[in-house]
């Protein structure tokens, strides 16, 4: 091995530059491999931690929204046509809220530890099966509510929450005490059990569990809606068969009951309209990540860019390969005297051949290892964790890293093999004396390696332009609204009016603050806002609208293109996008519109120009209004 590293040294002194340049490009192509191969990993084993997760299936339906556009908002009357699938284990109904939604705000409590410090955690209303179907990992307690337990403000929580506030897990029958801003202890919650917290990299959430109640009570309401996971007794075998089977027992089940007790006699026809239109989709949970709908409770992605990552891998592997092959290739006909003077002095053929196989293999290694050191030191990094799914530290994917090992001593074995059998083919006379250039077989190689090099090189330069491109229109393109003007922040639930207009005040004092207004949810950050079914026209239809105060579209600098905006006496108004009073050609300034789930109605008093109000993941031409009520937005 020493003489290994002499070799390695002295081409590294004669060749300064080429050699860094040469190890400068395996190290960029292994450490780009390794980054993407963590985003791979975390999404094809998303949900892969959760207990029994290959028998747990999401159900999904396309109720109320355009055909076969799925989501996971499953109104009650569909839950209970499982209990006609003799393959349904148990069932789990969620109430689960999304981040940028004005849910997390609304269905969020407080406590204090016993240190004094303020804590924060999502509740989610539930049945009585819903933690035991996700997984039996209990720390302390009951993971479930008894068949016939009388219903009570008692609760489950995460060993997270428990830590926090108890310092310890083991506190079933204790009692928590909700905060109610101010340091009050307002409300107590017993606790009926521990359990251990969810996977990070799932779509399941800690929070607090807390039970529904008389589930009779909801079975005929469509105006209750759950995430609903199932749990079979046995991997399905025909999912789409067991997709069909269901639809039918949805119907049967409401044709038995009677249509009267889901709807009123003049919705009776659309509702069955509805029903009848709709598709179900049991969802696999350890492949719900490509198939999550637009009001999924967790993370998702697309198989399309999935597939583009491992392309992209494959590549840099190829780059690596031939960058490395190219470098070892030119530099052959210079070893070509002294590997015949080291045969001139004993050395064998074989011998010679192993050595220049390690110098290519060190070199490779010696590469990944500087490249592993970087991804550990980019994973400190907060700017680079938000960008990253999961963790990139190499203690965390031992496997991945000591596969990254097996690729690069696989890398310089292909890199050295023709320059070992190359500057070992000569006889040692003409070795010495004679002056040497690559084989007529050899300039064929090495041309070809450099034409897979500028392809493969060409096919990277047009992925990252059209991730520079994509990152120009996330951040560059109009929303419709002052993105570059705007300060956002969120505010805890309990802060109630008189301590908004005195934020408002402080604030508005503040030289270069010309507004400031409040809003339930984030303009152009979230994939979901608050929905309502609106009935017109005998149809229902679903309008998405955020709850904002009079000042928001000044604040946000939107347009109120017709009509007018809101006004402080406004109690239920709504301003409407312009796309929403093209597709739908009723809405009329003035116009009161009923909600199909009861409830008053709104009043159109404008319409504004269109705007960004999902990410750029989604279209900005979907109808869509700013609403001004005084249960949702009491400003």
């Amino acid at each position: 091995m020493t003489e290994v590293f002499k070799n390695i040294f002295y081409f590294a002194k004669r060749f300064t530059v080429p050699t860094f340049l040469n190890l400068l490009g395996l190290v960029v192509a292994f450490s780009s491999f390794y980054l993407m191969m963590t985003q791979i990993i975390y999404q094809v084993t998303y949900n892969h931690d959760v207990e029994d997760y290959k028998r747990i299936y999401r159900l999904d339906t396309d109720y109320m929204v355009n055909e076969y556009e799925f989501h996971n908002n499953i109104h009650f009357p569909f839950v209970r046509a499982l209990d006609s699938l003799p393959q349904v284990e148990s069932v789990s109904l969620i109430s689960y809220s999304y981040d940028d939604s004005f849910f997390p705000n609304m269905y969020s409590v407080s406590f204090r530890n016993k240190d004094g410090e303020r804590m924060k955690s999502s509740y989610f209303f539930c049945n009585k099966t819903a933690l035991s179907t996700l997984s039996s990992k209990m720390l302390s307690g009951s993971i479930e509510w008894k068949e016939n337990e009388p219903y009570n403000l008692d609760a489950i929580i995460p060993e997270s929450i428990a830590k926090q506030y108890f310092g310890k897990t083991d506190v079933a029958n204790d009692t928590m005490w909700i905060d109610d801003g101010d340091g009050t202890q307002a409300q107590s919650l017993l606790i009926k059990g521990v359990y251990k917290d969810f996977p990070t990299n799932s779509e399941l959430k800690n929070g607090i569990f807390i039970y529904m109640g008389d589930e009779g009570y909801f079975k005929h309401k469509f105006d209750v809606s759950f995430s609903c996971f199932v749990k079979f007794k046995q991997e399905p075998k025909d999912v789409e068969a067991l997709n069909r089977k269901f639809k039918k027992a949805v119907y049967n089940m409401i044709e038995r009951d009677g249509w009267e007790n889901y709807a009123a006699v003049d919705k009776i026809p659309s509702y069955k309209q509805h029903v009848k239109n709709t598709h179900f989709r049991f969802t696999p949970l350890a492949y719900s990540y490509f198939e999550s709908g637009d009001d999924s409770a967790g993370e998702y992605g697309y198989k399309a860019m999935f597939i583009v990552m491992v392309l992209a891998c494959l590549l840099l592997i190829i780059l690596a390969i031939n960058h490395f092959m190219n470098f070892t290739i030119v530099e052959s006909p210079m070893r070509v005297r002294s590997m015949n003077t080291r045969l001139v002095l004993g050395a064998t053929r074989q011998q010679l051949r192993y050595g220049i196989f390690a110098e290519c293999v060190a070199i490779s290694l010696f590469a990944c290892f500087i490249a592993l050191m970087i991804c550990s030191l980019l994973g400190l990094s907060p700017i680079v964790d938000k960008l990253t799914d999961g963790s990139i530290s190499p203690f965390k994917h031992w496997a991945l890293s000591l596969l990254m090992f097996i690729l690069a001593a696989a890398v310089g074995i292909v890199a050295g093999t023709y320059p070992a059998f190359f500057v070992t083919s000569f006889v040692p006379a003409m070795g010495l004396k004679s002056n040497f250039g690559l084989t007529p077989r050899g300039n064929k190689l090495r041309k070809t390696v450099l034409c897979i090099q500028l392809f493969a090189s060409s096919l990277m330069m047009i992925y990252m332009a059209i991730l520079i491109d994509e990152h120009h229109y996330i951040f560059k393109s109009s929303c419709g609204f002052n993105k570059n003007q705007v300060l956002i922040s969120r505010l805890p639930i309990e802060t109630d009016r008189n301590e908004k207009q005195e934020l408002s005040d402080e604030l508005t004092a503040l030289q270069g603050v010309k507004s400031v207004s409040f809003s339930d949810g984030t303009m152009g950050l979230a994939d979901v806002h608050y929905k309502h079914g609106i009935y017109v026209n005998n149809k229902e239809l679903v309008l998405e609208f955020t709850a904002v105060d009079t000042e928001y579209l000044r604040t946000m600098g939107i347009k109120v293109i017709e009509g007018r905006d809101f006004i402080a006496t406004d109690t239920a108004a709504i301003i409407v996008s312009k796309s929403a009073q093209q597709q739908w050609d009723w809405i009329k300034i003035g116009e009161r519109i009923p909600f199909s789930k009861g409830g008053d109605s709104v009043t159109v008093v404008g319409v504004c120009e269109d705007i960004r109000y999902n990410t750029t993941r989604l279209l900005s031409n979907q109808p869509f209004s700013c609403f001004r009520h005084t249960f949702l937005s009491d400003f």
